[in-house]
């Protein structure tokens, strides 16, 4: 009482004791435990200080490195004839891998591996010095990739303590090393970001008990000096208050996720400059996208850093960055049966075992380290040997004939066999193994309630002291994983379907009920076990709910996959009650995520936008109608079938577009026009345009949604300054265009400030200011690559390769072209790819490559063939003229310029037919026809009533006046 404060002082020790009553026939008459292991106990509490824990040697090997623990060293302690090891107790470790805690002093001797483990010792020894490595380290199931990775971390953590260690023999003394661990797992293969998440909660000290604001302000602590606008990226990702915190740029989820990983880059970054990094990334063959793009990113910038990436994998992973400058690439091979020999020895203490049963186990092990290390455990404790202490040397003999059956022929029947071993502790390993590769002490507890409390705790101990799972932290707040993906795999195979089925739904329900195990900030998790649990419905809700969260992240590719997952689902759930309206939401949803991954030309996306159009049709569905022929129009056109695109926008009547929302007719009006514009009809195209921009100021500021990717206001601006270029109203457009960059500055919109500096590229590229229009393409090619726009980084590539040609940088300009055009054809299809052949082929022609740009004509004309894109027809042709001339064809030359200024008259392109007749009468003058020159430019320049001062009226004017 008062400021009294106990201090106990504990012995364990760990052994069989005896159980039973003490003093018989007394009042007192008690059951107590007696024996060699109690009295070690008491001994050990005399040796411990006030406040301190004491164990025994037996009792440390079970404790594995969930403690930190100190040597006592061997002990002389009263009534054991020889001293005894002892170990106090520091504190409790915090560990992140499935390699680690238990496992850790159950690791046999570490064989076959030196090669491996130097190798990667080097390239840390490169990383610590400031440049960064990445590694890449495969190999199948259980060959040991783990292992691997776990010496390696014991050698940069602490003493060294074998020959490998003279590779670090010039590490400063007592430097630290970081170690950031992403764990993939199966179950989440579609989480975005899922590894990181985890890591980050590890790493800030998160428990289940935290509250999401105890929860934030451990991750603003973990942040430390990070930007609050980097912070609040964090906090939303995992799913926490943000504290109003602002989003950086105009908060789309492209530029949330792009900013994400920065503000992660930018946390590994500070920590690498406080000391050397190992990223260690396991089982990246069930990485998800987005993690993927983060690791992406570290390889690309890994160099300059001290940060060793090493990712583990099996032989089908191919990353998407595997061509970094840094990266060594490193396959496992299986061990030789020599090795294989070694770790059977090692797992025997070296007593021997008979040579017919260790020739049995290396045949049927075939060098994989983690099939010898259990089968020789399943023989060891099969009941098959029995010692030989008398032999030379000591070992094993068998009781009986060796059958052929004794030894399991595969690792799965050697590991059912440990676990059908373990009795009640089995059951519990199935239900972990519902769960997934980890399984926290509270869900089970609350999946297995009809379990005892005690039972429960003692079949988890069974199942960590059998090594097939290792444990981390203490119940209730105990996460177990198990040892290997291949352990989970068996011990969810031995379950009955029924059994999975009844387990998986009883799952589900209790994450349901429980926010503190992250279900709802992970949907996916819900879908797969009410899926697997036999309920359909609230499966397809989920991943509904969960492809939706993916796309507000911009995680397109996850969202595919969930949007997918529902879809196949629809069939099961319509036995029940129609689900026409959820398909078509779904519908709508996969084909604007597909677009995005696949690019406009994608047959799935068009397949899934027509069956929505086919829904909304039955449903009597308008705005969903039209978003779905707007999809369906975007992929027409992607192919060059312009026509069918405007047709099917077309079809809508008056009473339809009267029952339209506002920004369903201006998104109708918008993919109207653009195709109208591929197929030169410009005067058509700018009607739509014009109307689409005024039925846009009846769209409140909340319901405007993007067109094309882009603001609405944008994308009609960047097409209305587009129309207005070729209809030769060249200030117009150039007004239109920087419009369209105001407002895509003002609401910081990525892909509409892409757009509109592409656009105003163009513009200054027109008006001869080609610094400025490398400024802006390079500005535009910036903001693509940063946020993943493919179809806008082509455009930009592209463009940029232009002016570079046109000022001299030919072989660089020339190349990106190439690339830019390529990019386009392969994500955006063929709908406009005749505008960049025709600028092609005009800047190499007229830098004097000649070959290079009749490359270009050619691709373009065969599009001008193949499809309804008439756009640039009367610049091929004048193009065509252009090479006549240089052939010496002036007959030829002539009537190809009068043919390019007819199609140029016909579609109302005014800038064309200016060019055209401007090299006519160039080719005029120099045949002694001036005056024919004349009567065909002078009309065609007169009708101009702006933009003198751009380079093409300064030509016509020039020819006219006779200095041409």
């Amino acid at each position: 009482h008062g400021d009294t404060q106990l201090q106990p002082r504990l012995g364990i020790a760990t052994g069989r004791v005896v159980i039973g009553e003490i003093g018989p026939g007394t009042p007192a008459a008690e059951r107590a435990a007696s024996g060699e292991t109690p009295n070690l106990a008491a001994r050990l509490q005399g040796q411990a200080k006030p406040g301190e824990i004491v164990l025994s040697d037996d009792t440390r090997k079970l404790l594995g490195e969930s403690f930190a623990l100190e040597s006592l060293g061997a002990l002389d302690l009263k009534g054991f004839p020889a001293p005894l090891q002892a170990w106090r107790v520091l504190g409790e470790r915090t560990v992140a891998t499935r390699f680690e805690a238990q496992h850790m002093q159950g690791l046999v001797e570490f064989i076959g591996r030196d090669s491996e483990v130097a190798l990667l010792l080097e390239r840390w020894a490169l990383a610590r010095d400031g440049e960064g490595q990445a590694v890449l380290l495969s190999g199948e199931a259980g060959i040991g990739k783990s292992r691997i990775c776990q010496t390696l971390r014991d050698h940069l953590r602490g003493p060294l303590r074998d020959h490998l260690g003279d590779h670090l023999r010039d590490s400063p003394a007592g430097e630290s090393v970081a170690t950031v661990l992403l764990q993939c797992s199966p179950y989440f293969s579609s989480s975005a970001l899922y590894p990181v998440v985890q890591h980050l909660e590890r790493t800030a000290g998160m428990v289940a008990a935290d509250s999401p604001e105890v929860r934030a302000e451990k991750l603003e602590q973990l942040a430390g000096t990070l930007p609050a606008a980097g912070l609040g990226c964090l906090l939303r990702l995992m799913a926490l208050p943000d504290g109003g915190r602002p989003r950086q740029g105009g908060g789309s989820p492209q530029e949330e996720k792009v900013h994400t990983l920065e503000a992660l880059l930018e946390l590994l970054h500070r920590l690498s400059e406080r000391q050397p990094v190992l990223l260690l990334v396991e089982d990246a063959h069930w990485i998800d996208p987005s993690t993927e793009e983060f690791i992406a990113q570290v390889a690309q910038r890994v160099r300059d850093t001290r940060v060793l990436l090493l990712v583990t994998c099996r032989p089908e992973y191919a990353p998407s960055w595997g061509n970094a400058s840094q990266l060594t690439r490193h396959s496992l091979n299986r061990l030789s049966n020599k090795q294989c020999t070694a770790l059977v020895n090692a797992l025997t203490a070296g007593k021997a075992l008979p040579a017919e049963v260790l020739a049995e186990i290396i045949r049927k092990t075939d060098g994989i380290p983690l099939f010898v290390e259990e089968l020789t455990k399943t023989v060891l404790a099969s009941g098959m040997l029995e010692d030989a202490p008398s032999g030379d040397p000591p070992g094993f003999v068998l009781r009986g004939p060796l059958s052929a059956l004794a030894i399991p022929a595969t690792l799965q029947d050697s590991l059912m066999a440990r676990l059908d071993r373990l009795a009640p502790a089995k059951e519990v390993a199935q239900v972990g193994a519902v769960i997934g590769r980890e399984f926290a002490h509270r869900l089970i507890a609350e999946v297995l309630s009809e379990m005892l409390p005690p039972k429960l705790d003692a079949a988890l101990a069974d199942l960590v002291r059998s090594e097939l799972v290792f444990r981390r932290g203490t119940p209730p707040d105990a996460t177990y994983s198990f040892k290997h993906a291949l352990v989970r795999d068996t011990a969810y195979n031995s379950m009955l379907k029924s059994q999975r089925v009844l387990r998986h739904g009883q799952i589900a329900a209790a994450l349901e009920h429980s926010q503190r195990d992250g279900a709802a900030a992970q949907p996916e998790l819900l879908a797969v076990h009410h899926q697997e649990g036999g309920n359909p419905q609230k499966a397809l809700h989920y991943w509904q709910a969960a492809g939706d969260a993916a796309m507000a992240r911009s995680a397109v590719r996850e969202a595919v996959t969930h949007y997918q997952a529902a879809i196949a689902l629809l069939e099961a759930v319509q036995t029940a009650e129609p689900c026409d309206d959820v398909e078509l939401g779904l519908r709508l949803r996969l084909g604007n995520a597909t677009i995005q991954t696949e690019g406009f030309t994608s047959a799935y996306a068009n397949q899934s936008f027509a069956r929505a159009r086919d829904l909304a049709i039955a449903l009597d569905r308008p705005a969903e109608l039209v978003q779905a022929c707007a999809g369906m129009a975007a992929s027409l056109s992607a192919a060059g079938r312009h026509g069918e695109a405007i047709a099917m926008l077309e079809r809508f009547g008056p009473v339809e577009l009267a029952r339209m929302k506002p920004m369903g007719r201006v998104s109708r009006l918008v993919r109207m026009g653009y195709p109208r514009t591929w197929r030169g009809e410009l005067t058509e195209a700018w009607s739509a345009l014009v109307e689409a921009r005024r039925e846009l100021d009846n769209v409140r500021p909340e319901d405007r949604q993007p067109v094309s990717g882009a603001d609405p206001l944008v994308a009609v601006l960047m097409h209305l300054s587009q129309n207005l270029m070729c209809r030769g109203l060249l200030s117009s457009a150039d007004a239109y265009a920087r419009e369209g960059l105001g407002v895509a500055e003002q609401r910081q919109h990525s892909n509409s400030r892409a757009w509109a500096l592409y656009q105003t590229g163009l513009m200054s590229g027109l008006k001869g200011d080609l610094a400025d229009a490398i400024t802006r393409f390079r500005q535009a090619l910036e903001l693509a690559e940063r946020y993943g726009l493919r179809a806008f980084g082509a455009i930009a590539k592209f463009c940029h390769g232009q002016p570079l040609v046109a000022r001299g940088q030919i072989e660089d300009g020339i190349r990106l072209l190439r690339e830019g055009y390529s990019g386009w054809i392969t994500f955006g299809g063929r709908q406009g790819s005749t505008i960049m052949a025709a600028g092609a082929a005009a800047v190499l022609l007229h830098a004097g490559r000649r070959d290079e740009a009749t490359e270009f004509l050619l691709a373009g004309e065969k599009t001008l063939q193949e499809t309804e894109e008439k756009f640039q027809a009367a610049r091929f042709l004048a193009l065509r003229g252009r090479l006549a001339e240089l052939d010496g064809d002036a007959a030829g030359a002539e009537n190809a310029y009068r043919q390019a200024i007819a199609i140029a008259e016909q579609q109302g392109a005014l800038l064309f037919s200016l060019q055209a007749a401007t090299a006519l009468a160039r080719l005029c003058q120099r045949e002694g026809c001036a005056d024919e020159a004349n009567a065909v430019l002078r009309p065609i320049y007169a009708r101009f009533t702006e933009g003198f001062d751009y380079p093409d009226l300064i030509r016509a004017r020039a020819v006219l006046e006779g200095r041409g």
